[in-house]
């Protein structure tokens, strides 16, 4: 089996690539977020991203926002803004791509939504909506289906392709 190799950072470098991750997320992130980062790439294993985790707190670098969630102080911004520049260009380029791509679901997340709730045993209402920025009036659509299962793929489907389902809806209301 071959062997995973790693990119060697020292002690510094590490808590500046946890530092530069938790700035570029604009948002507390939990430390489950911040080692499913650093493991994706071999940056990292799990017991060394939980001890740079509590130095960057003894330090005061980092603050707990909510259990096991953290976001950089004003010290922690300082220090990043000052340092980043020794971290390789390889790891800042792969942390913005993948916050980014984080964000943007993110954002996703909360203009599309598809839920369900039972009337009885064999009805469900599905509630489907999506809104094209947080500020805009969302497209919003209720009936009534039979069976779970069949409610679930509805929303599941919506989630996943909500984009062209609402051309065919329009598409279709408009030929009424």
């Amino acid at each position: 089996m071959p062997e995973t190799r790693r990119m060697r950072l020292d002690p510094v470098d590490i808590k500046l690539l946890i530092l530069y991750l938790l700035k570029q997320a604009e948002r507390p992130l939990s430390a489950t977020e911040i080692t499913d980062f650093v493991l994706a790439d071999s940056l990292l294993d799990f017991f060394e991203t939980h001890h740079y985790i509590s130095a960057l707190l003894d330090e005061k670098q980092i603050e707990e926002t909510a259990p096991n969630t953290y976001q950089l102080t004003e010290s922690g911004a300082q220090a990043i803004a000052f340092f980043e520049n020794r971290l390789p260009y390889t790891i800042l380029e792969k942390i913005q791509l993948k916050m980014k791509a984080n964000q943007k679901q993110e954002l996703l997340e909360q203009l599309v939504s598809a839920d369900y709730i039972p009337l009885n045993d064999d009805e469900f209402q599905i509630h489907l909506t999506m809104q094209e920025a947080k500020d805009t009036v969302p497209f919003e659509i209720k009936f009534i289906v039979n069976g779970k299962e069949t409610a679930k793929n509805i929303c599941n489907r919506w989630k996943t392709d909500y984009a062209s389902l609402y051309i065919e809806l329009t598409n279709l209301f408009s030929q009424l």
